[in-house]
């Protein structure tokens, strides 16, 4: 029961800092898009 309970933590842990690395990665990606976004909206409205 001490080592599922030791692997149940060790499995949260790496859940925590996977969900963290995806948040970042979403929060980049959107960062990269509304710009990339933008850039063809001023494009567009200059063609």
């Amino acid at each position: 029961m001490n080592r599922s309970a030791r692997d149940r933590t060790l499995q949260l842990d790496l859940s925590d800092k996977e969900e963290l690395n995806f948040r970042m990665c979403c929060k980049l990606e959107n960062k990269f898009f509304t710009s990339i976004h933008s850039s063809f909206d001023f494009y567009y409205s200059n063609v």
